[in-house]
C-alpha cells in the first residue's frame, strides 16, 4: 500500500514539475531599450516642410538627444507602457483583428528604417475610430496614436490655433491637399499632480510640473475653414468643417530621438 502511495505521489510531482517547465516565460522589460536601425540618424532627403512642422511641435517640450534606454515605468496609455512587447499591449487593450499587417512608418524626421505601425478599428477616447500602435524593429511599442476620420465638431479646437503647417498626421504622414485647409497642433503634458492633462501655451517656458513629465499628447486637427456654407435672407456665412482629428501619445525619449534626427537633417540642409 505504501509503495502504491509513493508511486502516485512521485507521478503527481513529476507532472507538476513538467508543467512548470513547459510554461513560457512572461514578457520581460527590454534590457537594451529601443531597437533602431544601424543608420537611424542618417541625414534624410526631402520632406523639409514636414521636418519643419515636426520640429516646431516637438521643440515645445523636448530637446535633441540620442538616449535609447528602457523606461518600464513610463505609461503611454492605460495598460500600455513604453517598449512593451506588441502582443502584450494588444492583449492589454483587448484589440482583436488588425486592419492590416505591419506598415513601415515613412514620415521624415523619425529614425530611419526603424519603426512600423499596426492599425485597429474600434472606439477609443470617446470618438476616435482608429488606434495605431507604433513599433520598433523588435516589435516594442514606442508610441500610440488615435485618429477620428470623420470628426463631427470642433469643441476642443479653434481656428485661432491653426498655423502654416503642411503635415497634420505624422505617424501616417498625411499632408493637407491644398493651402486653403488649415492645421492645428496643440501640445499637452501629463501632470504629476492630478494625473490629467495641461496645455503648453508658451514655448520655452517650463513649469516645475511639466519638468517632471515623461509623456506628452499632441492633438491635431485638419480643418476646411469654408467647409459649410449657410445662406439666409441673402447673407452667406462659412463655418469651418473638421476633416480629420488626431491624438498622438508620445513619450519624451522618442521626441528627443526625432529631434536628433531633424538636427542631423538640418546639418545637411534638410
Amino acid at each position: 500500500m505504501n509503495r502504491i502511495l509513493i508511486t502516485i505521489t512521485l507521478a503527481i510531482a513529476t507532472h507538476y514539475a513538467a508543467a512548470q517547465v513547459a510554461q513560457p516565460p512572461a514578457p520581460a522589460a527590454s534590457p537594451t531599450g529601443i531597437a533602431l536601425s544601424k543608420d537611424w540618424d542618417s541625414p534624410m532627403q526631402g520632406g523639409s516642410e514636414t521636418l519643419k512642422d515636426l520640429g516646431i511641435v516637438l521643440s515645445r517640450f523636448a530637446k535633441p538627444s540620442s538616449t535609447n534606454a528602457p523606461e518600464p515605468s513610463l505609461t503611454l496609455y492605460p495598460g500600455v507602457t513604453y517598449l512593451m512587447p506588441f502582443e502584450q499591449a494588444r492583449q492589454a487593450l483587448s484589440l482583436r483583428g488588425a486592419l492590416s499587417a505591419k506598415t513601415k512608418l515613412a514620415c521624415p524626421g523619425f529614425p530611419k528604417d526603424s519603426f512600423f505601425f499596426v492599425a485597429f478599428d474600434g472606439a477609443f477616447d470617446g470618438h476616435y475610430n482608429r488606434l495605431y500602435l507604433v513599433l520598433d524593429r523588435t516589435d516594442q511599442v514606442v508610441c500610440l496614436q488615435l485618429v477620428d476620420e470623420t470628426p463631427k465638431k470642433t469643441d476642443n479646437f479653434s481656428t485661432s490655433y491653426t498655423g502654416d503647417y503642411r503635415t497634420y498626421n505624422f505617424v501616417n504622414y498625411r499632408n493637407r491637399a491644398t493651402p486653403k485647409l488649415k492645421i492645428s497642433h496643440r501640445v499637452f503634458y501629463n501632470t504629476s499632480r492630478t494625473g490629467g492633462w495641461s496645455e503648453i501655451y508658451r514655448d520655452g517656458w517650463v513649469s516645475s510640473d511639466q519638468a517632471k513629465t515623461r509623456l506628452f499628447r499632441i492633438d491635431s486637427l485638419l480643418v476646411d475653414p469654408d467647409g459649410t456654407v449657410t445662406r439666409n435672407r441673402g447673407y452667406t456665412s462659412h463655418t469651418s468643417k473638421p476633416l480629420e482629428e488626431v491624438r498622438w501619445y508620445i513619450p519624451l525619449p522618442l521626441a528627443e530621438l526625432i529631434l536628433q534626427c531633424i538636427n542631423r537633417a538640418g546639418a545637411k540642409g534638410g
